[in-house]
Order: structure tokens, then sequence, then C-alpha cells
């Protein structure tokens, strides 16, 4: 379990205070029975004085009626008494009741006896013996056990309402979780009155309106590089029917720059709103390189210093769009003849290339349509960097970059090396 999860901390909370509260209401058990011990004891000591007094200095035949008025019942027998009674103060009596009451108390002739209602005292002589039975206060134990309970149902009541109320939470998670990995999560709206509730309920709201307004973009991007895509298609077979020169070959650039934006709009759109699935294979570095290399109808080979063990899982498409673009780039706006590849243990990547230092940090040539590269050539759209960020996203990778004596050192960082290839080499 996470230890800094909420629940985690709750149920701590939780279990620690039951511990304090089950140690209290112990300690205050045994404290209200040492109590009740030393009531009996009193009350004992004390009816027992008035009680010998009363057999002492009263004729038998006026001596039920004595007890009466004094507030005691004489009793022929305690078979019938209930609760049973227990015998108390033996065998070991307490010494503060005296020498003459711990000799009669050890030889039989008194004997006290008690249960929850009333205290029992029995003075046995030679023919005589008398039961003799006075009433008790409520017993102090039952109510601390009462109070107890009843602290810990409450207590544990309002763990559990407080369980309740954060139950949400988790499905909250979850689904911005979901939301995070692309899918829709059901809807979470909630007609509770709490914080929680409201959370949801306003995340609920963010995430139809993020929704609504994916819709309105995909659907104008849609509608947008359908408009451009008919008049580029016309404009291209109207080509045809005009002679060759100066300004068909300007209108034929011009017809297909169009078309490689259109094309690159689809990309960051797709990338964009990762409407695609990875199919990771293990793929050979230095063979992505040469059919990358294929793809741009490139006269010579680069060069590469990668060999059959760079052997990286990749989507191979996917991967050969950050390659292209990244030699595309290096070619563009690099010295010619400069571009090195290097692969580098540990899943990296490096595309060197010597040329001037960029006009814009390389953090803002990752975002779209950002354009800062020196040199002559400006057809950019500003887009390569950012589908390359994009696809190295998905794969759980990077792209960085480093500016060293004149050299651009761009370095693929995380992609994830065929395990069992490394360690055949250990």
């Amino acid at each position: 379990m996470n230890r800094h999860s909420i629940f985690f901390r709750l149920n701590l909370l939780f279990l620690t205070a039951l511990g304090i509260l089950l140690w209290l209401e112990y300690a205050s058990y045994q404290d209200s029975r040492q109590n009740r011990r030393r009531q009996l004891e009193k009350s004992f000591l004390y009816h027992e004085r008035q009680i010998r007094k009363i057999l002492l200095g009263t004729p038998r035949s006026l001596l039920a009626s004595s007890l009466r008025e004094q507030g005691y019942l004489m009793l022929p027998t305690l078979a019938d008494e209930l609760p049973v009674p227990k015998r108390l103060f033996m065998p070991d009596p307490p010494q503060i009741f005296g020498k003459n009451i711990l000799e009669r108390l050890k030889d039989g002739r008194l004997k006290v006896y008690a249960n929850d209602k009333r205290l029992y005292l029995v003075f046995s002589g030679p023919s005589t013996r008398h039961i003799i039975a006075t009433d008790l206060p409520a017993l102090d134990i039952h109510q601390t056990l009462a109070y107890g309970l009843t602290i810990l149902l409450l207590f544990v009541t309002l763990y559990l309402s407080i369980r309740k109320t954060l139950a949400p939470l988790q499905r909250l998670s979850r689904a911005i979780e979901r939301y995070g990995d692309g899918e829709m999560p059901e809807s979470l709206r909630s007609d509770k009155k709490d914080e929680i509730a409201t959370i949801a309920n306003r995340f609920d709201e963010a995430i139809r309106k993020i929704e609504s307004i994916r819709e309105a973009h995909n659907l104008f991007m849609r509608n947008i590089m359908h408009e451009l895509k008919t008049p580029i298609t016309k404009g291209k077979l109207s080509l045809a029917l005009i002679e060759d020169g100066e300004e068909k070959e300007v209108l034929q650039r011009a017809f297909e720059r169009m078309n490689d934006l259109v094309v690159q709009m689809a990309e960051v759109e797709r990338f964009a709103s990762q409407s695609f699935t990875l199919h990771l294979i293990p793929y050979h570095m230095d063979a992505l390189i040469q059919e990358a290399c294929a793809h741009l109808f490139l006269p010579k080979p680069i060069f590469s210093a990668c060999d059959e063990k760079h052997l990286y899982m990749v989507d191979k498409e996917l991967m050969m769009v950050v390659f292209k673009n990244l030699i595309d780039n290096a070619l563009k706006y690099g010295k010619a003849g400069t571009l090195r590849i290097i692969c580098i243990e540990g899943g990296k990547v490096r595309f060197e290339n010597e040329g001037p230092p960029f006009e814009v940090p390389f953090e803002k040539l990752i975002e779209p349509f950002t354009k800062g590269e020196a040199g002559q050539n400006r057809e950019s759209f500003g887009l390569g960097l950012y589908i390359i960020h994009a696809i190295l996203e998905a794969h759980g990778a990077k792209l960085t970059h480093r500016y060293e004596e004149g050299w651009h050192l761009f370095t693929i960082e995380g992609l994830k090396p065929l395990q069992s290839l490394w360690q055949s080499d250990d």
C-alpha cells in the first residue's frame, strides 16, 4: 500500500486511535473494578457494624421489624436470590477489616455475598443463623462498559462514514488516469454536497468541455485539410495543360509545398490526438538508418556507428519518421558532409552535424510551427521536431540537444534495448 495515500494514513490513524481507545477502556474498567471493590469493603464494614448492633440489642421476636425499619431485609435462604450471589473477601480478606472480623470471616461465623443488586451478610452462631440483605447502588462497571462501547461504536461509525466520503477519490483517480491514457471515462456526476463531489462534478464538466472542443477541433482540421486537398489536386491536374516553363515550375513547387503542409498537418493532428497504437518489434538501428536514407533518396549512405548489437524495441514506421526528420533537418541546416549517427549503449542514438547555432532555444523549437534555424533554407513548416517529440514520448523516450564547438548534438534517450541481447554480451 502507498504510505503517502490518504487511505493509508486514515487507516493508520484509525488503528492508532482504536488502540488508544481500547487501552483507555481497559484501564477505566480496571479502575472501576477497584472502585467497586473498595465500595463493597466500605459498605460491608458499615452494615456489619449496624446489623450487629441490631442483632445484639433486639429481642428475637422484634428482630425482623427492627431490621426492616433500618432498611434491611431478613431472608430465610439465598437460594432464591437472582442474580446468584457470589461470596466476597475469601480466601484472602483485606487486612483493613480488623482482627475480630478477619477471625469470624475465616472460621465461617460471618460470610459476605453480593450480586449486582444486594449485599448479603450471613451471621452464624451455635444455634442461630441470620441472612440479612441490603440494597447496593448501581454498578459503575456496567456504566463504564456501556459508555466505552457507545464511544467505540460512534468512532467506528465515524471512520466508516469518512471512508465512504473519501471512496470517490479512488474512482476519480482512476478516471483521471484513464483520461490521461486517452480513454474517455464514465460520468463522474454526483448528487452529494461535499467537497469531493464538487471536485468530481467540476472534473466531469471539464472533460466534457475538452472533448467537445477536441471534437470541434478535429472536425475543423479534417474539413480544412479536405478543402485544401481539393484545390491542390485540381491545380496539379491543371498544370498538365500548361506549357513547360518558369511559371509552371513555380506553380508546381507551390502545389508541392502546399501538399507537404497538408500531410504534415495530418501527422501533427494524429500525434497530438494520440490516435495511434504502437506496434513494438525488435529492430536494428543501422537498418532503420539505411531505410530512412533510401526514403529521402540520398545519393550516398550516411556515416553510422551502429552495428548488429544495437537492437531496440520500436514501432518501425513511426521511428522511421523520427529518423527521416532528424536526417533531413541535419542535411538542410547543417554543413554538407558532416552528419554522423552514433548508437550508444543504454538506448541512446545521437545525431551529430556541424552548423551555426539556433536562433531560438531548443525547448521552443519542439513546439509546432516554430522556426528559428540559421541558414538560407527557410522552407520548413516548423513541424518536424514537434512530430519527433510526440513519437518519442509515445515510446517513453525523449530528444535532447546540445551545441558544442559548432556541432549540434541531437540525442534520442530512453529507447528500450532487447534485454536478452545485452545480457548475452555480459
